[in-house]
């Protein structure tokens, strides 16, 4: 028995929300999400996940029809999880179309970036994981990256992008707009995924509020250059 529609919990969600307690699906999904971050899913056992999380072997048979099927479940939570979590900057880029405001554009720009970079997020090794699959299936051009690139990344570059033109006031504009909205995207990713080698290549003793302020601050300043 496989389950045939998408579960209706989303592990993620529920666990940046606090919940530590939860079913035998949803501990398949979380140990998943630890063995996938670590490892590409050919080097990724049943037994692997199962022993992470506790439960029988069958259990993955049983809930997700195997292997595969509980590594696109969890990638399409991945993609509700980020899709919720971005929401609120879409609906203000929704919005600022209508009525189109460089002052408007640069505060959802600023307020995004403040949002990714916060101290939570880069050092959450669950978000480290998320972004390691994201990251293996983009650039091995994985069987589910079209999924993700529909599911979030074609919205989310759409947001980045148009909202650098009408901050810039039309300075960026097409092709020269995409490729600034990939590489700010491509710098906040890089500092999440990469806080050891920050801090080795940073000398900084201990990561902090502190440091985190700072990469988000010098980052804003880019931007500001980028725009200005």
């Amino acid at each position: 028995m496989s389950l045939t529609l998408p579960m209706k919990k989303n592990v993620l969600i529920e666990y940046f929300e606090g919940k530590t307690d939860f079913d035998t699906p949803s501990n398949l999904l979380f140990a998943s999400l630890e063995e996938f971050g670590e490892k590409p899913p050919s080097l990724v056992s049943v037994s692997d996940i199962t022993r992470r999380a506790k439960c029988n072997v069958s259990a993955v048979s049983y809930y997700f029809g195997g292997k595969d099927g509980l590594y696109k479940e969890l990638v399409d939570q991945i993609i509700a999880y980020i899709r919720q979590m971005e929401m609120p900057f879409w609906e203000r880029f929704e919005f600022l179309k209508k009525s189109p405001s460089p002052n408007g554009a640069r505060d959802i720009l600023e307020d995004y970036f403040l949002w990714r970079l916060k101290l939570d997020n880069l050092t959450n090794r669950v978000l480290k994981n998320v972004i390691s699959i994201i990251a293996r299936e983009e650039v091995y051009n994985g069987d589910l990256y079209k999924s993700i690139y529909e599911g979030f990344m074609k919205t989310h570059h759409l947001f980045m992008s148009r909202s650098l033109e009408i901050a810039s006031n039309g300075k960026l504009k097409g092709d020269d707009a995409k490729i600034a909205a990939m590489a700010l995207s491509g710098q906040i990713t890089r500092f999440m995924a990469s806080q050891e080698y920050l801090q080795m290549n940073m000398r900084w003793e201990h990561f902090g509020e502190k440091e985190a302020r700072k990469i988000c601050d010098t980052l804003l300043n880019l931007l500001n250059k980028i725009l200005s």
